[in-house]
């Protein structure tokens, strides 16, 4: 207050415009941050939402696929115990072909499956990897703005 008093009133005038600009430079870095902090925080949310549907999808293709797998053992079982008792060779034949057939299906359908899961593993780590580097350039945005705050706000009037 001592400087102030010895200064010239215009000179005075000045100095509290400069502190009037800082504190609206401050005010304005303080609205950024806020702004980088919701958006951060809507980012961490629609991640977890993201990741509970892709995991509940693979969970389902999980189970699909064990579905798929004990309907080939059945089949498979099917084949390997089939009546020999059968006096057709024609009808015997015929019936393991098409159990042959609906086991190749099966074996499909669980190759198919598979690539799905492995799809959906490629979409996961990309997702993860981009929300990871979309966070850490928010925390960069983050400490730059906190870093102009803390500039704005220790320098002293003169």
């Amino acid at each position: 207050s001592r400087r102030l008093d010895s200064l010239p009133h215009d000179q005075v005038l000045v100095k509290i415009r400069e502190i009037e600009g800082k504190e609206s430079e401050i005010e304005h870095v303080l609205l950024q941050n806020n702004t980088l902090m919701k958006r951060m925080i809507d980012s961490v949310k629609e991640n977890k939402s993201k990741a509970s549907g892709i995991k509940k999808s693979n969970t389902d293709l999980r189970k699909r696929v064990t579905e798929l797998e004990s309907e080939i053992e059945q089949k498979t079982h099917e084949i390997q115990t089939f009546s020999a008792t059968d006096k057709n060779n024609n009808a015997q034949r015929l019936k393991i072909d098409q159990a042959a057939a609906a086991v190749k299906d099966l074996r499909d359908q669980l190759y198919e499956k598979d690539r799905l899961i492995d799809k959906m593993k490629v979409k996961v780590d990309h997702e993860v990897l981009s929300r990871v580097t979309e966070a850490n350039l928010l925390r960069l945005k983050l400490k730059e703005t906190e870093t102009q705050v803390r500039g704005t706000g220790t320098k002293s009037v003169t």
